[in-house]
């Protein structure tokens, strides 16, 4: 994710899934097994508009405050404009509202993890609150995704099942059949070519609770997905295994231990 305010500071074609470079980049995973963790990282971190990003050092408790550059600027043009902002205070959470409150702000929520308080004020006030000491006042901009996820299928390369998948020089192993034992498979689904795959459904929960037919809890058919899905750019390990149902888990993923062991 980024901020919207301003502040400073292998590849093989497949025949099963479509043809061209085969690739179908997976940021969750990467093209290395070290970036696997660093990229998902990535995906979920904020560039959160604080005062550490800011500057390379806060204010001491009477040292002069920090403005974000052009705050102050804007606050002139538009005194009657309101504010949303950040205030962090090197005295902490009960500092930085003591400040904040004295010239009519609207604390939104206090932010006790960096000392802080957000704010909603008119920018008129602006001028006085940053006249009190030991301040660091940021915009509480808004954050948006910078990106979103793709699916590269680069996995089954790092993981060692690529040689379950056809390529351009090899036809692919039939899979064997793989077992789910879980909260049944939504079996009509083109992941698992449209059920001609799913060899059999078979239900063996024991428990007084509502169990839909098929899945109706969604955990199997997503690990059935992981195991032997082929949707398109998010295929699983085996492809063209056959897939068998076992269906052990209510509507609530709840199952008896007696019911798991009968399955396996």
């Amino acid at each position: 994710m980024r901020s919207t305010g301003g502040f400073r500071n292998g590849v093989r074609t497949n025949a099963l899934w479509g043809s061209g470079s085969g690739k179908r980049g997976n940021a969750l995973w990467g093209r290395g097994g070290r970036g696997i963790a660093l990229t998902a990282l990535a995906i979920v971190t904020l560039a959160l508009p604080l005062a550490a990003g800011a500057k390379s050092g806060r204010p001491g408790v009477s040292d002069p405050s920090y403005v974000t550059p052009g705050l102050l600027d804007k606050g002139a043009k538009n005194p009657g404009q309101k504010l949303h902002l950040i205030v962090q205070s090197a005295g902490g959470t009960s500092d930085a509202q003591k400040k904040v409150v004295g010239l009519g702000a609207q604390v939104r929520r206090q932010l006790n993890l960096i000392g802080a308080v957000a704010i909603d004020i008119t920018a008129g006030k602006l001028v006085s609150l940053a006249k009190q000491p030991g301040l660091t006042i940021t915009p509480d901009a808004s954050v948006q995704l910078d990106g979103a996820p793709s699916s590269n299928q680069m996995w089954p390369y790092e993981s060692g099942v690529a040689k379950l998948w056809s390529s351009a020089t090899s036809t692919t192993p039939q899979g064997p059949t793989i077992a789910i034992v879980d909260s049944g498979i939504d079996a009509g689904r083109a992941d698992f070519s449209n059920g001609s795959r799913v060899v059999g459904n078979v239900t063996m929960t024991s428990g007084t609770t509502p169990n839909s037919p098929g899945d109706g809890r969604g955990h199997g058919t997503f690990v059935a997905g992981i195991a032997a899905g082929s949707a398109d750019g998010y295929a699983g390990a085996s492809p063209n295994s056959g897939i068998l149902s076992i269906d052990v888990m209510d509507d609530t993923g709840t199952a008896r231990t007696s019911d798991v062991i009968a399955a396996c």
